[in-house]
């Protein structure tokens, strides 16, 4: 018998909690029952037999009542966990002594726009924004309003400001389900000029200059049963011009009307401006990798749309990430010739690439453009460094920042292209061991601080963090990452409690971030970790094509051998060591744990990827192109060696398990984690 419990609640509707805790005696605890409902498929000659098919169905009376049955499990579990009042009491007494939170501010000429809200006030987000560096912000719209319209908790999914800061506009949606529509506000006015009207969950909001209008990125609307199965297919660009009635918005660029470009139907369009450039990009792509075109902004608003000529500057073959436009000329990070990116640039018309910068010892990492400077990204070990680029003659000048850590341009990795209408960039910059800031860059190379992010401190005590950047060998020998935190004078004789976090996947890179929950755990002795496992873009292009499919072992491998690294270095002991990852990272926390049950106590899994076999049978089948897919008898391989679902055995027993899952999630389905839990408990 599994000396384990997995359990499941619900939290505020927008969350699903699944706990795992451990015991001697598993009978200790009473399971909420669901009957299994076994489907047996046949994938190119393998039986693969899924006792928990019926949870798939969340709308079920009898999966309601069993998810309800875990929640009330969940809380009688959650209080017989060592010393979890007084870490809570902690983490409490230093919220209180930060009253705001605030989100990454978007500059538009000197005005700063940004997400904010107090901290004893959770249900209520606000816009605002400020004139200055270091002045109060002033409040533009809240969601309190459309609280109180029903029982729904409403945020803000992405926000944009026009050119001028004149206008902002933004996406709000329900509960987090990333359903949002998009309010326009009259900066100046401080009036609502639009609301709940615009359907738009990625937004992708593209201003043009003089900001009577902008372009967004609109899913299709969901009418059919079909529609509900597809709700990520035949997503369209579309303009709005200000004042006008949004169910007139004109389609720019879809797969019906441009068929010739080679869209498939489960690819995102999405349109690009910028300040410096009258043309727009236009780029699509399911994969790390864009097809992008090309044509005149003038073209794209005043001629019909079955007359504007789209000319195309690439395909996926040429591994361009992100890519901006300067006046005629095109600039992207390109992974084609180089596993660790290089700068190009290209003259259009003119196609052939020139090469700006070739990375050696470092990865590119991401670009945005301001109007008269490109700034790149580059990142080792998870650190960041900084590079400008003068777009007319490409000098490169390296910018001197307050510390190493982690730096964001982009308030969300989900922008491919992005500009700063301003001659500052805007950026955040954090630490493991240094709080949040934002900064702006001027144009003499001055790295000035916000007050956006006031410093708080936290501890009545001040201590000392320690950060080692040091590697760990894989089972094939390959140097994996590892980032270490702890207390000074921490003695290490195998006794600390350590947690590693750990993702793979996407070519998305683990930067450090500063956390004040963790302050608590490393003031208790505990020791966080981060391992830059394979399938993330930590070292690149090889370094994300090593956990990718038919290596996306390696992913939870080199979990696997940071894990015993910290064991064999007397950080920590298996009987004091947790994992932790989220959504796609779940399948290689989830792996790890299937694998190595002996080398973990426990492990917590946010909206984990735990059934990828059946993904494509959920609203998200966007991610074959990741994955795999079940269609072909080599990617099916690929997934079911990835599905931690399936590799569940009833005969071993499994560390404690804490597994979360959106209700509303808009990319993992809940069941995903659920049927892992039900097979878990059997």
């Amino acid at each position: 018998m599994k000396k384990i419990i997995i359990l499941l609640i619900i939290v505020a509707l927008k969350e699903t909690i699944f706990y795992a805790q451990k015991r001697e005696d598993t009978k200790y605890w009473q399971y909420p029952a669901i009957e299994p409902d076994t489907a047996i498929d046949y994938y190119f000659g393998k039986k693969v037999v899924d006792p928990y098919r019926n949870l798939e169905n969340i709308e079920n009376e009898k999966v309601k009542s069993w998810l309800i049955g875990q929640n009330k499990l969940y809380d009688t579990i959650i209080h017989y966990i060592t010393d979890r009042d007084l870490l809570v009491k902690e983490i409490e007494t230093m919220q209180k002594k930060r009253q705001k939170w605030a989100m990454y501010p978007k500059m538009a000429g000197s005005r700063f726009f940004y997400p904010s809200g107090y901290f004893d006030d959770h249900d209520i987000e606000r816009m605002v924004y400020t004139d200055s560096l270091h002045k109060e912000p002033i409040e533009l719209y809240n969601t309190k309003t459309i609280n109180n319209k029903d029982s729904c908790v409403y945020n803000f999914n992405y926000y944009e400001p026009s050119f001028d800061g004149r206008y902002i506009a933004f996406g709000i949606s329900p509960n987090g389900s990333e359903k949002a529509k998009i309010y326009i506000v009259d900066v100046e006015k401080k009036e609502l000029l639009l609301s709940d009207t615009i359907r738009s969950q990625a937004g992708n909001i593209q201003w043009v200059p003089d900001g009577t209008g902008f372009f967004y990125v609109q899913e299709k609307e969901i009418i059919t049963e079909e529609d509900k199965n597809t709700p990520y297919e035949d997503a369209k660009v579309r303009f709005h011009k200000l004042y006008t009635d949004a169910r007139n918005d004109r389609t720019i660029f879809s797969r019906l009307l441009n068929k010739e470009s080679g869209i498939r139907k489960d690819e995102w369009p999405m349109l690009y401006i910028f300040p410096s450039s009258d043309k727009v990009l236009i780029n699509f792509s399911n994969e790390l990798y864009n097809v992008i075109y090309y044509t005149n902004l003038n073209d794209v608003l005043n001629k019909p749309v079955e007359s504007i000529i789209w000319k195309k500057i690439c395909g996926v073959d040429e591994k361009i990430t992100c890519n901006v436009l300067h006046g005629d000329k095109f600039l992207g990070l390109s992974f084609k010739n180089n596993p660790n990116g290089q700068l190009i640039a290209m003259t259009l018309p003119d196609i052939t690439p020139k090469v700006v910068c070739d990375a050696s010892d470092f990865a590119l990492d991401d670009m945005v453009i301001t109007k008269k400077s490109v700034y790149v990204t580059s990142i080792e070990k998870g650190l960041n460094k900084l590079l400008r680029i003068n777009p007319e003659n490409y000098k490169i000048e390296i910018i001197e920042l307050p510390f190493r850590g982690g730096l964001r341009l982009k308030p969300s990795f989900s922008a491919i292209s992005y500009y700063q209408p301003s001659n500052y960039l805007c950026f955040t910059l954090t630490g493991y061991d240094k709080q949040w800031g934002a900064y702006i860059c001027d144009e003499k190379k001055h790295v000035i601080r916000t007050d956006i992010f006031p410093e708080v401190q936290y501890t009545d005590t001040p201590f000392e963090l320690i950060v080692e950047e040091t590697e760990a060998p894989s089972h094939d020998g390959t140097l994996v990452p590892l980032s270490i935190i702890y207390k000074k004078g921490m003695k290490f004789d195998g006794t600390n409690p350590a947690m590693i976090e750990a993702y793979g996947a996407f070519g998305l890179s683990m930067k450090p971030e500063f956390s004040r929950n963790r302050l608590a755990w490393f003031n208790h002795g505990g020791i966080y970790a981060v391992a830059h496992v394979r399938g993330g873009g930590e070292k690149g292009d090889k370094w994300y094509k090593g956990g990718f499919k038919i290596t996306k072992p390696n992913s939870w491998k080199d979990l696997i051998a940071c894990a015993e690294f910290l064991i064999k270095n007397k950080y920590t002991s298996s009987q004091k060591l947790a994992i932790t990852g989220y959504s796609a990272g779940g399948i290689t926390i989830g792996r790890a744990i299937t694998e190595r049950p002996d080398l973990f106590k426990a492990a917590v899994i946010f909206a984990g990827t735990l059934n990828p076999v059946r993904m494509e049978n959920s609203f998200n089948n966007s991610t074959v192109s990741e994955f795999g897919t079940v269609k072909d008898s080599l990617e099916f391989q690929y997934l079911y060696n990835m599905d931690t679902y399936l590799h569940i055995r009833e005969d071993v027993t499994y560390p404690s398990v804490l597994f979360t899952a959106g209700l509303n999630d808009a990319r993992v389905a809940p069941w995903q984690p659920g049927k892992a839990v039900a097979k878990t408990q059997k």
